[in-house]
């Protein structure tokens, strides 16, 4: 027998005047409503004061959230067109991920660029590249920067190597003209200037010091055993000046003040005394 204390068993039929709700559907009790659980008791600590979780007060508001952000990542993954898409479905994707214009991708201040600069044109090229690519600001700033560190690596080893070609043909000149280096050069110069088709020019003008030092080294020997001074006409009969050091005092005074000065009281003469020089230079080829 029960006891008196004890509850009442849930199969005894209700007390005598309690009320009691039927579905008149099914004939039974209805059930009993669920309680809602409080989120804030079982959230993580890592995860309560994420922005996100400030919407997020009950379990449906959770498993929404949830759905919405899974249904979101397969747009996004879909969104991508495929390998064989047409240039418009490329286009209209590019559209979505890329500037407006090509000019507003930046180029970074790089070491490169502090050192060496950048090319307008060269840059501008490549605005319209990255546009042409699609490519967002950030990747473009990824690529600039990554080709900018392998040019200053090819610069860097470049100018080692020049630097060390250098030493090796300054060492090998020593040994060919002894004491003798200043004197070859200048005569490879006379040479040069003598019998060189005008058309070089420019050429040789920008010749660096390692080549005019192994072209020196052969036109020296080429003077010294097949040519004279008389030969070569080396020097101006009226003023005994070979035609390198004409040309170094033409120079000289073309870089004076008052060459350059028209005001200065010198001016007339020395424009005048230049002139004279180049046409003696011109009277010795």
């Amino acid at each position: 027998m029960q006891d008196p204390q004890d509850p009442q068993d849930p199969q005894d039929p209700p007390a005598s005047g309690a009320t009691v709700k039927v579905d008149h559907q099914t004939g039974q009790e209805p059930p009993e409503p669920k309680s809602e659980v409080d989120l804030s008791t079982i959230i993580p600590e890592d995860y309560k004061g994420k922005p996100y979780m400030e919407q997020i007060k009950t379990v449906d508001d959770l498993f929404k959230t949830f759905d919405n952000a899974q249904s979101l990542i397969g747009q996004r993954q879909t969104d991508i067109p495929k390998a064989d898409a047409s240039e418009e479905e490329w286009t209209s994707y590019f559209e979505k991920i890329r500037p407006e214009k090509a000019d507003a991708y930046e180029f970074p201040e790089t070491e490169y660029a502090t050192k060496f600069g950048r090319n307008e044109e060269f840059t501008g090229k490549m605005q319209g590249l990255f546009h042409k690519a699609g490519l967002t600001p950030v990747q473009a700033k990824i690529l600039i920067e990554g080709y900018d560190s392998e040019l200053l690596e090819t610069a860097k080893q470049q100018a080692e190597s020049k630097e060390q070609t250098t030493v090796q043909t300054q060492e090998i000149a020593k040994k060919v003209f002894k004491e003798g280096q200043e004197q070859a050069v200048k005569n490879a110069n006379v040479l040069i200037e003598k019998f060189s088709p005008p058309e070089f020019d420019e050429q040789i003008k920008n010749l660096g010091d390692n080549e005019r030092l192994v072209l020196a080294g052969v036109l020296n020997n080429v003077y010294k055993k097949f040519m004279s001074e008389d030969e070569v006409n080396l020097k101006d009969p009226s003023t005994g000046m070979d035609r390198v050091g004409l040309q170094e005092e033409a120079r000289q005074l073309m870089a004076s003040e008052a060459y350059k000065d028209f005001r200065h009281p010198q001016h007339d003469s020395t424009v005048k005394k230049v002139a004279e020089m180049y046409d003696q230079l011109g009277k010795m080829k």
